[in-house]
């Protein structure tokens, strides 16, 4: 489901949905952003790219929410291999390598 980032925002500040859903989409996406990790090269690294990007706005608004409401190692976790993948889908030239791959 794509949303306009003002209408997300609107929703999210004046008609935000039950803590109780918020924990699961929450749960769904560190999980979803695991996948992060696979680099170029990897046998799945397409199908993953391609699967993230379908829901890169959405983990974008879900992972900062949950960083400004309550920072814990797996969200902190989740936002480092969410980052590593859009490190290697955003990125320009040919030369950048993700710190994380001692570059």
């Amino acid at each position: 489901m794509h949303v306009l980032s003002p209408i997300q925002r609107y929703m999210l500040a004046y008609h935000s949905p039950s803590e109780e859903l918020v924990k699961h989409l929450e749960h769904y996406y560190c999980k979803l952003a695991q996948l992060g990790c696979s680099v170029p090269g990897d046998q799945d690294y397409k199908a993953v790219s391609q699967n993230l990007q379908k829901v890169e706005g959405n983990m974008e608004a879900i992972l900062l929410h949950a960083l400004t409401c309550h920072q814990d190692c797996h969200v902190v976790q989740a936002c480092l291999d969410f980052s590593n993948f859009l490190c290697w889908t955003k990125a320009k030239g040919n030369n950048y390598k993700p710190c994380s791959q001692g570059g």
